[in-house]
């Protein structure tokens, strides 16, 4: 309240580091630059077809993620498929918001933003 306000959209406050948030949009650079820092993080593949995502599904091993490579607040992203016609319906929901999009190991665990 009052001077302790803050406006917050989605998980951004006007304190929220551009060059931050611009990280964490961009889902391959946030991995790559998390890796490079020692912390884990499940294998991913760009996939530019629903055919792609289900080959790229099948080598990751299900279950898997779909989601846009460049959106967030959770658009168009698709937990825990467990077949190729989920894989498949994922990759046209995520196509929807977005011309990249990844296939991703499922880790099961809490949700941080």
């Amino acid at each position: 309240q009052a001077r302790r306000s803050r406006w917050i959209d989605s998980t951004f406050t006007q304190s929220t580091s551009a060059v931050g948030a611009n990280i964490a949009r961009d889902k391959r650079m946030g991995a790559t630059l998390l890796q490079r820092a020692g912390l884990p993080v499940p294998a991913q593949r760009a996939v530019g077809s629903a055919e792609a995502a289900v080959e790229a599904a099948m080598q990751l091993g299900f279950p898997v993620v779909v989601k846009p490579a460049d959106r967030d607040g959770g658009v168009g992203v698709s937990v825990g498929l467990a077949d190729e016609q989920s894989v498949s319906r994922a990759f046209e929901r995520a196509r929807a918001h977005s011309r990249r999009v990844l296939v991703e190991r499922f880790v099961a665990g809490r949700d941080y933003r």
